[in-house]
């Protein structure tokens, strides 16, 4: 039997990112309505149970966005509360390590 190419490890990205071909693709789907039509359809959720692949998949996601312009930035919510704090410091940090410009009534993010 040949030995799994997956080993645990939150976040760690295994060396193919298998059957996550759907959920990508409606991340760009909702990316592009996004930025055509200045609205998505609304937020993606995503469960599962410790394992699966969340968060490499959101990882994937961020970088997917990025690629087409987004800015992005990683927050992770869990019982210890404080998430406000945590989301005003990862969309600080994202909006500080940009290169984003105004290009009239839109901003424009150049490189992040």
């Amino acid at each position: 039997m040949l030995p799994s190419p997956y080993s645990p490890g939150a976040g760690t990205m295994p060396p193919f990112l298998a059957g996550r071909d759907g959920v990508l693709r409606d991340v760009e789907d909702l990316l592009t309505r996004a930025e055509h039509f200045r609205r998505g359809s609304g937020p993606l959720v995503w469960t599962g149970v410790r394992g699966v692949g969340k968060t490499v998949t959101l990882v994937e996601a961020r970088t997917r966005a990025g690629r087409l312009g987004f800015l992005a930035a990683h927050v992770t919510a869990d019982r210890s509360g404080d998430l406000p704090h945590r989301l005003a410091a990862a969309i600080g940090g994202a909006l500080a390590n940009a290169d984003i410009n105004r290009a009239g009534r839109r901003w424009v993010c150049i490189s992040a």
